[in-house]
């Protein structure tokens, strides 16, 4: 159902693309590289920020223009999930995204194993470690956005979505991030002290 909202073949696997809620500009410049390679045989549905986006129209316009319909139709961009992103997720065979609190959070909800780009400059590295300690638990794999290659991007990719089983176990591992009583117990918490 989720594939199908976005109108997208519910037959043929789904990678979702985050950058944060602003996009990441370095996460679109790479997938926009890719991208021929990726719609042969995966669907994209890529987030971009909202400044990003109609940059990242046009040159995947251009990325694509030389494949047959039936492939390009296999990419689709939003500039920013309001609130379809739970069906996004939904829908999502895997998750590329960078590796702050909230989308990890997401991620850990909806159970999705996902490849995680922390972004380098983040404030403590804290990125970095939450990228880390998903890839410990066996939830996500870690791509550092310097060793960002095309051919080991696509080897994940596309070895990842062969392997029903490693999907399903990544998911598994990110559902233990999740902690769906959160907020009542900050409530508790708060009431406490109060």
């Amino acid at each position: 159902k989720g594939r199908g909202y976005f109108g997208f073949n519910p037959g043929v696997p789904l990678l979702l693309v985050l950058g944060g809620s602003q996009g990441s500009t370095s996460i679109n410049d790479f997938i926009l590289d890719v991208l021929p390679d990726l719609v042969q045989s995966i669907q994209v549905l890529h987030q971009t920020g909202k400044e990003d986006y109609e940059r990242v129209v046009r040159e995947a316009g251009v990325a694509l223009e030389k494949l047959p319909e039936d492939v390009q139709i296999r990419y689709k961009s939003m500039d920013y999930f309001e609130k379809d992103i739970r069906v996004a997720y939904q829908g999502a065979d895997l998750v590329i995204s960078r590796a702050g609190a909230s989308t990890t959070c997401e991620i850990s909800a909806f159970g999705k194993p996902s490849i995680l780009i922390p972004l380098p400059w983040a404030a403590n590295d804290h990125q970095r470690a939450n990228a880390a300690e998903y890839q410990r638990a066996g939830a996500a794999i870690v791509m550092e956005q310097d060793n960002l290659l095309p051919h080991i991007f696509m080897n994940n990719v596309v070895n990842l979505l062969a392997d029903q089983g490693k999907l399903s176990a990544m998911g598994e591992a990110a559902k233990t991030f999740y902690k769906s009583d959160a907020a009542s117990n900050l409530a508790q918490v708060i009431l406490r002290y109060i």
